[in-house]
C-alpha cells in the first residue's frame, strides 16, 4: 500500500505556468497571484466568459506544452526525502492515452520517474481522459495522503484520504476548507515538511546527547563563573533540562544575528557623515533590535515563541553577563529549539556558531540575507560560513535603505519566510500523525 499520493498536472509538472505563457501568447495579461494557481486561472477565464480559450489552452498544455515544461519547484526534492524517510509514493493521473504518452516522456526527461514507486495515468478504453477511473485509482490504492491541485477534484476524494494538501490553494482563508483538507501556497511547503521530518529523525537519538554536553559545560560554568550570585545562566539551564522534548512539534524558535558586530559594519561601510558617527551606530543598533522584536509579535500570534539572545546576554546592556555564562546559555537554547533562523545584514557574521550548532544537532535552520539600498546602489549578502547545504534554507532577503545618516529595515520578505515555517511546521505534524 502507498501512502502518498500526487497528480501529475500542476504538482509534478508546472502545467500551470505552461497555461499563463500559452494565456500571454494568446493577448492577455495575467495577474501574479491569479497565476499561481490553476484553479484562479479557471475562474479568471470564467469570469471573462473566455471559456472557450480556456479549453484551447488546456489542451495545449497536454500536448506541446507537456513537451516545453518544467518540473514544479520542489518536486524532486520532496520525492529525495519520501525516499530517505521510506515513505512510498504514486502518481495518479487523469490524461488520454496521447496526453499520457507526453505526460511519461516529460517523466523520463526529467528523471522525475525514477522516484516514484509506480506512475498511473488512468484513461478509457476508447484512450480518453477518465476522472472516474482516477477516482477508483486512488481509492484502490488507500493512500494516507494526496496532492492535488484542483479544489473541484479534491471535493471527489476528500471522503476517502486522511489528509489532502491543496497546492495553490488559500492560505489566508483556511477556514472554508474541510478538516482534512490544508491549502499550501506550493509544492515548497510540502518539501519543507518534509525536511523538518527528516532532521527530526535524525535528532531523536541526539537529544539526551544534548543533555548531557550542557549538564558537564553547566558544572564548568558555575565552578569559573565570574559573579556567583547570577541567576542568568540558572534559569536558562532550568528550562533546558525540564524541556526534553526536541522533537518537530517544539514551538520555540532561535533567532541569531549579529548585534556586537553592528557598528563596525556601519562605521566602515555606510555612514559618512563623520560628525555624527556615534549617534548614526546607535540609531542603527536601536532600528535593527527593534526589527528584529517586531517579529516575537509575529511568533506569538502564530503560537510560537521567539528567543531573542540579546534580551537576556547582549552585552551591551547585561555587561554582568560573563562570556562563558552567554556560551553556555545560548548552546543550551539552540538545541532546544524547534528551528533557528539566521538574520544577518552583511557577509561574515556572529552567527557561525550557531549555524553550526544547527548542522551538528540536525536543527532546521533559515539563513535570511539581507539587500542594502543606498540611493541607487544594490547589493547582496550571504552568509560566509561553511555549512552543508542540505541543513540550510535559504530564506527570503530583507532589505536595509540608507538615508541622510538613519537606516530603515524591512522585515516584510522574511515575514514570508516565517509564515513559510509555520505552514510546514503544521503539515508535518498532521503527516506525522496520519503516517
Amino acid at each position: 500500500m502507498s501512502k502518498i499520493g500526487f497528480d501529475f498536472d500542476g504538482v509534478a509538472i508546472d502545467s500551470v505556468q505552461v497555461m499563463v505563457d500559452i494565456a500571454k501568447k494568446m493577448g492577455y495579461e495575467i495577474p501574479v497571484k491569479i497565476a499561481s494557481s490553476s484553479d484562479r486561472l479557471k475562474k479568471f477565464f470564467v469570469g471573462l466568459d473566455r471559456q472557450d480559450d480556456y479549453n484551447k489552452i488546456r489542451k495545449l498544455i497536454y500536448t506541446i506544452g507537456t513537451s516545453e515544461a518544467k518540473s514544479v519547484p520542489g518536486i524532486r526534492e520532496s520525492l529525495i526525502l519520501l525516499d530517505k524517510l521510506n515513505i512510498s509514493r504514486d502518481l495518479v493521473s487523469a490524461r488520454g492515452a496521447q496526453e499520457a504518452a507526453y505526460g511519461r516522456t516529460f517523466l523520463q526527461k526529467t528523471k522525475i520517474e525514477n522516484y516514484f514507486s509506480n506512475i498511473i495515468f488512468c484513461y478509457d478504453e476508447n484512450e480518453k481522459y477518465s476522472e472516474d477511473l482516477k477516482i477508483q485509482e486512488i481509492k484502490n490504492r488507500k493512500f494516507r495522503i494526496f496532492l492535488d491541485d484542483k479544489m473541484s477534484f479534491i471535493n471527489k476524494i476528500k471522503d476517502d484520504i486522511p489528509l489532502i494538501l491543496h497546492v495553490g490553494g488559500d492560505v489566508i482563508n483556511t477556514d472554508v476548507y474541510p478538516a482534512n483538507v490544508i491549502p499550501i501556497v506550493d509544492v515548497k511547503d510540502f518539501q519543507l515538511a518534509l525536511w523538518l521530518l527528516f532532521l527530526e529523525k535524525q535528532r531523536e537519538n541526539l537529544f539526551d546527547k544534548h543533555i548531557s554536553l550542557i549538564e558537564n559545560q553547566y558544572k564548568l560554568i558555575r565552578l569559573f563563573a565570574n559573579n556567583e550570585d547570577n541567576l542568568f545562566i540558572q534559569n536558562i539551564y532550568n528550562e533546558t533540562i525540564a524541556n526534553r522534548d526536541c522533537s518537530v512539534n517544539n514551538n520555540k524558535i532561535y533567532l541569531s544575528s549579529p548585534l556586537t558586530e553592528l557598528t563596525r559594519f556601519i562605521y566602515s561601510e555606510y555612514l559618512v557623515d563623520q560628525k555624527n558617527i556615534k549617534n548614526n551606530c546607535i540609531k542603527f543598533r536601536l532600528a535593527f533590535i527593534n526589527a528584529l522584536e517586531n517579529l516575537q509579535g509575529l511568533c506569538e500570534d502564530n503560537n510560537y515563541k521567539l528567543f531573542l539572545p540579546h534580551q537576556h546576554g547582549d552585552p551591551v546592556n547585561h555587561p554582568h553577563v560573563t562570556a562563558n555564562e552567554i556560551n553556555i546559555g545560548d548552546f543550551s537554547q539552540v538545541v532546544c529549539s524547534g528551528a533557528i533562523f539566521v538574520i544577518h545584514p552583511f557577509g561574515s557574521t556572529g552567527v557561525g556558531m550557531e549555524s553550526q550548532m544547527a548542522v551538528t544537532y540536525s536543527i532546521p535552520l533559515f539563513v535570511c540575507g539581507s539587500t542594502t539600498i543606498i540611493g541607487d546602489q544594490y547589493s547582496d549578502t550571504y552568509i560566509t560560513r561553511i555549512i552543508k547545504p542540505d541543513f540550510i534554507w535559504q530564506g527570503e532577503k530583507f532589505k536595509i535603505i540608507f538615508s541622510e545618516g538613519s537606516a530603515i529595515f524591512d522585515f516584510e520578505e522574511v515575514k514570508n519566510t516565517f509564515r513559510r515555517y509555520f505552514r510546514a511546521h503544521n503539515i508535518a505534524k498532521r503527516i506525522k500523525a496520519i503516517l
